[in-house]
């Protein structure tokens, strides 16, 4: 199958090769940003404090002469608490790994043209447009610029094959609908300067 060609003429086209650490880490900003919503905030809460009572026990436990008891709950909480910690860049890699072995797509150039209508994604094997105004939210990062679908999914561009930045920020604005909610929060935003 012949990959689709992004028209030369197009004010807002870039095309750009899928890359196994860039895609890992768009994925990794997205599940942090999903971790910050009230619920995953509360069941970490809840996590910290579960490990906190387990060390306690540990503790309590060694003290009253106890000895390989204590460090069999230590090292299961220190697992436990390294795998809540690792969460996204474990889900990241995971992801990405799949996405490198199952998706044709990433084998052959991606292409994103912005229009007054919205977002057109073509690679070689799928075609999709997304509509401004069916757009949940538009976030610009240090690296990416992610385009929400949804509340938790999104279109990323590499802001390295972006070369008129400047105007592509001024006609995304004079695109979106007015009072479109961004997402996810400024928050967010700076957890992913510090950590790129």
């Amino acid at each position: 199958m012949e990959t689709p060609r992004t028209p030369v003429s197009a004010r807002h086209a870039y095309t750009y090769d899928w890359n196994a650490a860039e895609h890992r880490r768009a994925v990794r900003w997205t599940t942090w940003a999903r971790m910050r919503r009230p619920l995953f905030r509360v069941l970490r809460v809840v996590l910290y404090v579960f490990l906190a009572l387990v060390a306690l026990v540990a503790i309590g436990m060694a003290l009253d002469g106890y000895t390989r008891e204590p460090i069999e709950l230590g090292v299961f909480a220190l697992l436990v608490g390294a795998l809540v910690l690792w969460f996204p860049w474990l889900t990241a890699a995971l992801i990405t790994w799949r996405t490198g072995r199952t998706d044709p797509n990433v084998h052959h150039p991606m292409h994103q043209r912005f229009d007054a209508v919205g977002l057109h994604v073509s690679c070689r094997t799928a075609e999709t447009m997304l509509r401004w105004d069916g757009m949940q939210g538009v976030v610009e990062t240090p690296r990416f610029l992610f385009f929400y679908y949804s509340s938790q999914l999104a279109y990323y561009l590499p802001k390295r094959v972006v070369d008129d930045l400047p105007e592509l920020r001024a006609s995304i604005a004079e695109w979106l609908p007015e009072g479109m909610r961004q997402a996810p929060t400024d928050r967010i935003r700076r957890r992913e300067s510090s950590r790129s």
